[in-house]
């Protein structure tokens, strides 16, 4: 992201948010897009984003918010009000750390159903009646059970609920072996057929002029995802892990990745880009790095909109 782009990107969301607060339908001219990455505990980046964004007054200036993976659950929140998305923040300290994670990157447990009940109910559980009643059309990124084609799927017009949604979207095939049912289809995790799935959610979100990417991913690392060695092997050794009839797409998930990010970074229409940097792994546990990871979203944001004086350790949870 050049200083110019982050500039201009600034300067037009603060004008987006005086048209809302004015209720001038002018606002409509500046159509705003919040793209936010999977990547699993990587997740606390832009969970740092949000708290950025809610203590900055944008939170409801983006017309469309895409979330794939992990990114769905950080947008749910987000769009849940100022302390839904202190609350989001939190799973990743205290529920991600002990009730979700087992295993290793090659043989990883992630209960997805105990996440799912964190949504539901208890402390943690998402406010329903605001994420619906927000302004942002919510969108999950998720991938056909039988076809591996990805797709995108309304979250506050799914059925049975919202959380089924969610749920389908962070269903990390590998680890998670059972379809979730979704406006009568079957689904599984978005990213198991496109990590970066750029075009789709430029489309489906009506070509805005202005869109903000939040990648839980370092640059270096969205820009080579698939292409080491090391992610070469596991590739193979995770698909033998997925259902035959994904497998294809699981394959070619990083080359369409890497297309689609591509597109983004020449994307004519407007992107600015806040990347997370490569301390944070997938299945990380450890309470100073994860909060470290997410301290870096939250200054990221401030910087982009030129808030120097906000400590983010101000902002944390």
């Amino acid at each position: 992201m050049s200083e110019t782009s982050g500039a201009r990107f600034a300067e037009r969301l603060r004008r987006k948010r005086a048209l809302l607060e004015a209720g001038d339908p002018a606002h409509e001219e500046i159509r705003t897009l919040l793209f936010m990455t999977g990547g699993g505990m990587r997740g606390v980046y832009g969970a740092g984003a949000c708290l950025g964004l809610h203590h900055l007054g944008f939170a409801d200036c983006f017309d469309y918010l895409f979330g794939v993976s992990v990114g769905i659950i950080t947008g749910a929140y987000f769009v849940a009000g100022k302390k839904g998305a202190r609350r989001g923040a939190t799973i990743f300290f205290e529920e991600c750390r002990t009730g979700f994670i087992d295993g290793s990157l090659f043989s990883p447990t992630l209960n997805i159903d105990y996440l799912e009940a964190v949504l539901r109910d208890g402390p943690k559980k998402l406010d329903l009646a605001t994420l619906t009643a927000h302004r942002s059309t919510l969108l999950a990124s998720v991938t056909e059970w039988r076809t591996g084609k990805n797709t995108l799927v309304d979250v506050k017009r799914a059925e049975p609920d919202p959380i089924a949604a969610i749920k389908a979207s962070l269903a990390l095939t590998f680890a998670y072996k059972t379809p979730v049912v979704v406006n009568g289809e079957e689904y599984t995790d978005g990213g198991i057929s496109n990590p970066f799935p750029f075009g789709k959610a430029v489309v489906k979100g009506g070509l805005p002029t202005d869109i903000l990417v939040v990648s839980n991913y370092s640059r270096r690392e969205t820009r080579w995802m698939g292409i080491s060695p090391i992610e070469k092997i596991a590739t193979e050794i995770l698909a033998t892990r997925v259902p035959p009839l994904l497998r294809p797409a699981f394959k070619e998930r990083n080359r369409r990745g890497r297309e689609d990010l591509g597109y983004a970074e020449r994307n004519p229409l407007g992107t600015t880009f806040l990347w997370a940097d490569s301390g944070v792994s997938i299945l990380t546990t450890n309470l100073a790095t994860l909060k470290k990871g997410m301290r870096k979203g939250i200054r990221d944001t401030l910087t982009l909109f030129g808030d120097t004086e906000t400590p983010p350790e101000s902002l944390m949870p």
